[in-house]
């Protein structure tokens, strides 16, 4: 059995709209709502060791 498993480890937090912009997401197709729940799925190593 072979597993493979694919992310992306972000050392400084950006913003959600740079971040979009960056990943090439056009912004018109993202709810308010949807920018929201990414900004609480999102984290970054600077935050998480500094906790």
């Amino acid at each position: 059995m072979f597993f493979l498993f694919l992310g992306t480890l972000l050392v400084e937090c950006l913003d959600i709209i740079t971040m979009t912009k960056a990943l090439r997401i056009p912004i018109e197709k993202l709810k308010d709502k949807e920018i929201d729940q990414a900004k609480d799925r999102v984290t970054c190593l600077k935050w998480e060791l500094a906790r």
